[in-house]
């Protein structure tokens, strides 16, 4: 490490603009704190929000951050040209360094809280600028950052792969449930969702049940697109276990967030090795002892946009958005005989299986990254004499 530097945040890159003149706003490639996803997990769809065609914000491979407290963490390296939220920052490269290499910087966890621990403000804190760019740094000479990067990036690339594969899979079921059950019911919502399931809040926690670690609880903001962000978990004693046992889930269940902003996102509970439970105001759908088995038909019923648009409808008229169990079960959806549905569930059942083994490979391969990247950011592995 003797060729390598110590330097602040500020000598290896700078801000780029982060306003956008009115005469200037569209509604294209606008990337804001909202569609953002959480955890390195890039961006949603930028749909119907004001952007920038001239004079952009932001380019290619400029690296964007949220820098609004609640939406910390998120982070994206930008694939095309666009405008941006104020409250999302835009840094761009200096010659000195490998934009690989600096978005890494930039993701790290440590990075993120001294974040939070330099933030201003109290209803909603910002990062401080000034801090931001005083954030100390080791430059390791350029070679040794592309090295770096690369061992990082191969970790990435492969959960990026991993989730197209779980997309097109998804697409491959959605496609599927067109065929098999919306045709088969002569595109009419002959049916309601209690015809199939039930579903209901999970367990009142009590405040003062909870702890540091334990057992994980499933909260509302666990549920983000489609998945479920274990990290975001709080926890209680084992000896709740017996209590909340109706609100235990296993890899391959289904939760509904059922109040407030998030109202209406669902997503498949991973598979681990411990024990889950779910907080109320999460519902749960019963799906029996084998969930994945009876997954397809449920999970394709909320992906069908009118149903889920539905339900959604059903808890608005209020300052706090907010569903029932009765709610959700009350919500017309296509339903053919049983036969049908049970073909269906058994084509599609592997398609499920694949996607919640990739979702758990997903994981083994982030705690790797996220292990790697403080090591590989301090020298204490050394990948000079890797031939890449």
């Amino acid at each position: 490490m003797n060729n390598w530097k110590k330097c602040r945040l500020g000598d290896a890159c700078y801000f780029g603009k982060d306003r956008i003149d009115i005469a200037n706003l569209n509604l294209s490639n606008y990337i804001s704190t909202e569609n953002m996803l959480p955890e390195r997990g890039g961006i949603t769809e930028a749909a119907n929000l004001p952007s920038v065609e001239q004079t952009p914000c932001f380019f290619a491979d400029d690296i964007l951050v949220s820098n609004i407290r609640p939406y910390f963490k998120k982070i994206w390296r930008a694939t095309f040209s666009g405008g941006c939220s104020p409250d999302v920052l835009v840094f761009k490269a200096k010659e000195n360094i490998s934009k690989r290499y600096l978005y890494y910087i930039l993701s790290a966890d440590i990075f993120f809280n001294y974040c939070t621990t330099t933030s201003k403000g109290t209803k909603m804190p910002r990062g401080d600028k000034i801090a931001i760019m005083n954030y100390p740094v080791n430059l390791p000479p350029l070679s040794v950052q592309r090295k770096i990067a690369a061992v990082l990036s191969s970790l990435d690339d492969k959960i990026e792969l991993n989730n197209r594969i779980n997309a097109n899979l998804e697409q491959q079921a959605q496609a599927i449930y067109q065929e098999y059950i919306v045709s088969a019911s002569n595109y009419s919502k002959n049916g309601i969702i209690s015809d199939y399931c039930s579903v209901k809040s999970g367990y009142a926690f009590k405040s003062n049940w909870w702890l540091d670690d334990g057992i994980r609880v499933i909260k509302i903001k666990s549920i983000e697109n489609k998945k479920i962000n274990l990290i975001e978990c709080s926890y209680v004693s084992e000896d709740i276990l017996p209590l909340a046992e109706e609100f235990s889930v296993i890899g391959g269940d289904l939760l509904i967030a059922m109040t407030g902003a998030t109202i209406g996102k669902f997503a498949i509970v991973p598979q681990v090795d411990e024990p889950l439970l779910v907080n109320q105001r999460v519902g749960k759908f019963f799906l029996g002892n084998n969930p994945i088995k009876k997954l397809p038909f449920i999970y394709c019923t909320l992906n069908n946009q009118e149903i889920i648009n539905e339900i959604i409808n059903k808890g608005q008229g209020s300052a706090q958005p907010n569903i029932s169990g009765n709610d959700i079960l009350s919500t017309p959806c296509y339903y053919p005989d049983n036969s049908v549905i049970t073909e269906f569930n058994k084509i599609c059942s592997p398609l499920f299986e694949t996607i919640i083994i990739n979702q758990r490979e997903n994981r083994t391969l982030a705690a790797l990254r996220d292990a790697l990247l403080p090591k590989l950011m301090s020298g204490e592995i050394d990948v000079s004499m890797l031939q890449i």
